[in-house]
């Protein structure tokens, strides 16, 4: 079930807070980057959700790499 519009913005607006919180852990770890594959952890960092009328069109599963720089969320369509 897709997440309601203002449960969307509210997930965005944490994005760079939660980013800013594995960027930091990468440093302590001396990483390079981070790859999620978990669908719940990766929207939970993204923000990225479904809005209504998406399900068809939009992924559900999908990967997110975070680097000290950077991130991409690539997904996969159904």
């Amino acid at each position: 079930m897709p997440l309601t519009d203002s449960a969307t913005d509210n997930l965005a607006a944490e994005r760079p807070s939660r980013l800013a919180a594995v960027r930091r852990l990468l440093g302590e770890l001396e990483l390079d980057a981070i790859l999620v594959q978990r669908r719940t952890t990766s929207r939970y960092l993204s923000g990225f959700a479904l809005r209504r009328g998406d399900e068809g069109t939009s992924g559900y599963s999908g990967s997110l790499l975070v680097t000290a720089v950077t991130y991409a969320l690539t997904t996969r369509s159904a």
